[in-house]
């Protein structure tokens, strides 16, 4: 990153999140995050319930042994928030990024910006052709953000989630070539 361009821009660092003391770390964060980030987008039992499956220790490695990868975003050795994608593309040559969080005092500093540009990278690297994510119809904060990265929404999808909740998102995506 150029400084002069982004003054503000932080040096960032990424460590995989692989012990059981990582994944406790990272269900903490979460728990942090989520409640502050989608209090406008859906109600507290379904952020409780979605914390809870999503974040248990067994789905993580469960995650993680599929080839999802997971690491704590950080600045001078403090964590900042987290990132989780696919480190190889599927059949169709897409990377899925699953995660991408940052603590509120963190949001509109470009650091997320930083996030997904590091994703393009290494999703390119990688021997990709897009990167896809899910985002709720109700994050227009998000939704936003991901549109200025250059992704578009390619569908809608609504699905049961269990505990009498649904999943109401759009499928965006950013084409690499």
């Amino acid at each position: 990153m150029n400084a002069i361009l982004q003054p503000h821009a932080k040096a960032l660092a990424f460590k995989k999140i692989e012990s059981e003391t990582d994944i406790e770390t990272l269900f903490g964060l979460a728990s942090t995050i989520w409640p502050i980030c989608f209090k406008d987008v859906v109600t507290r039992a379904q952020i409780d319930y979605m914390l809870a499956g999503m974040y248990a220790p067994e789905t993580i490695r469960q995650e993680t042994a599929a080839g999802t990868a997971f690491f704590f975003v950080q600045s001078e050795g403090k964590n900042m928030g987290y990132l989780s994608y696919d480190l190889l593309p599927d059949s169709d040559g897409v990377i899925v990024l699953h995660k991408i969080y940052l603590l509120p005092g963190y949001w509109s500093k470009g650091i997320g910006n930083q996030l997904i540009t590091h994703v393009f990278k290494e999703a390119s690297t990688a021997g990709a052709t897009a990167i896809e994510l899910n985002v709720n119809k109700a994050n227009s904060r998000a939704i936003k953000a991901y549109g200025r990265a250059g992704f578009f929404v390619k569908e809608s999808l609504r699905i049961s989630i269990g505990g009498g909740f649904e999943k109401n998102d759009y499928i965006m995506r950013k084409e690499l070539i």
